[in-house]
């Protein structure tokens, strides 16, 4: 858990230092929510079609989506909320240095990364659906 919290913060740090500082960070609080609830939209996924194919409940992939993405959507801004207070914030770019040039890079594999994230956890999700409901 520490570890996954220090790769968080690094995130922040990486995306603080690419966003627009001047306006509040609400960009960079932005930008960390979507990609976060995109990376639990997919963890979601999963999840909800291993409980439904336990419980032998036939619900189609496109109810699986969409109450996956409901509850993404809720939880991601409060468990960031919860972890990313401004004190939290303040010290994050307080702590650690300022990243050189491969923010960039980093920024763009955050992204990437957690797109495929979600489509992997929608094919596993179809697959789970598909294979354990018969």
């Amino acid at each position: 858990m520490i570890v996954l919290m220090k790769l968080l913060d690094k995130l922040y740090l990486n995306i603080y230092w690419c966003g627009n500082k001047g306006n509040g960070g609400y960009f960079i609080d932005n930008y960390f929510n979507k990609m976060f609830m995109i990376i639990l939209f997919g963890l979601y996924m999963i999840i909800i079609s291993l409980i439904l194919s336990i419980f032998k409940l036939d619900i189609k992939i496109s109810g699986i989506l969409l109450i996956s993405g409901l509850i993404s959507l809720i939880t991601s801004e409060k468990i960031l909320k919860s972890y990313y207070t401004d004190e939290r914030k303040k010290m994050i770019i307080a702590n650690y240095i300022k990243p050189t040039k491969i923010r960039y890079l980093i920024l763009i594999l955050f992204a990437l990364g957690s797109l495929v994230f979600m489509i992997f956890g929608s094919i596993i999700a179809g697959i789970v659906d598909n294979r354990l409901i018969i």
